[in-house]
């Protein structure tokens, strides 16, 4: 069955082919084809020519999925590793054709015996300049552990502006530059960054920000 404009329910919505939108207050879209957009809470199609906007977004093909959880066979999934003056990093990209998201979890070396770790959450988009080269900027928020999981604020947001190139079908290079802004009220905040950075706010809570550096593979 066609369905020619908008498609809205609580919980289950399904068609063959929609040229619209499919709208899911509480529930699931599943479609075949999709000429416009999926939002709700689970979003299934086999090609969706528009947006996915929910939790979990599966499809064969989608230009720009939006959610905690991108699953497209055509799209962005990576397997990732880079180091950083923020330490040695890892990660997972899911996305489609041009918007990703990205689980991510770190280890930074300290001059005292706690070992501090961070994992994180973001968000980013890609530019395809060519078949091998493209080009990724995305935001990353980071939880930031001294030994045990750190009470209080104790944060990384994290910018990233990257090129990558890609050698072969399933392995690129990327390197690129990233803004900090740590914001905490455990330190100093000043770990962080090729150089201390400037200092935004101070009192319970210091905010600083700085410039930094990356270089990893993808796979």
């Amino acid at each position: 069955d066609v369905v020619d404009g908008a498609q809205i329910v609580l919980g289950l919505n399904t068609a063959a082919h929609i040229m619209g939108a499919q709208i899911a207050a509480a529930g699931m879209n599943i479609a075949k084809r999709v000429d416009g957009a999926q939002i709700g809470l689970i979003n299934i199609g086999t090609s969706v020519s528009q947006m996915q906007l929910g939790l979990i977004n599966v499809a064969g093909r989608s230009k720009a999925p939006i959610g905690l959880l991108n699953l497209v066979k055509d799209g962005i999934h990576h397997l990732e590793a880079w180091g950083s003056e923020a330490g040695a990093h890892g990660g997972f990209k899911l996305g489609g054709e041009s918007l990703y998201s990205i689980v991510a979890a770190a280890m930074q070396p300290t001059s005292n015996d706690e070992r501090r770790w961070m994992v994180g959450m973001g968000f980013g988009g890609r530019v395809r300049v060519s078949e091998r080269l493209y080009f990724d900027i995305d935001a990353i928020h980071y939880k930031v552990n001294d030994g045990g999981w750190s009470k209080g604020v104790n944060s990384l947001e994290r910018v990233r502006f990257m090129v990558g190139y890609r050698l072969a079908r399933h392995f690129a290079i990327f390197g690129g530059v990233a803004l900090n802004v740590r914001i905490t009220d455990v330190d100093k905040g000043d770990d962080f960054g090729l150089i201390p950075g400037s200092v935004l706010h101070e009192g319970g809570t210091t905010v600083r920000m700085g410039p930094g550096l990356l270089l990893g593979v993808s796979i």
